[in-house]
């Protein structure tokens, strides 16, 4: 039935840095738009990104109709 024998979970980062993996992403994205990677730039985009998620999965996000 199943073709997978074990899934493994990694819920505290203990396998895969998950923040090293996003800090990874964003430096490439940002470079790709010419802009400069500082840490001050990427805390900025992820206390964004965390008050954008956090909202979004309350239901309080709103999107416009097209």
């Amino acid at each position: 039935m199943s073709k997978y024998k074990t899934l493994i979970f990694d819920l505290d980062d203990t396998l895969i840095d998950n923040n090293q993996s996003i800090k990874y992403a964003f430096t490439i994205m940002i470079n790709e738009l010419g802009i400069e990677f500082s840490d001050e730039l990427f805390l900025k985009w992820k206390r964004f990104d965390t008050a954008y998620w956090h909202t979004w999965e309350s239901g309080n996000m709103i999107i416009p109709a097209n």
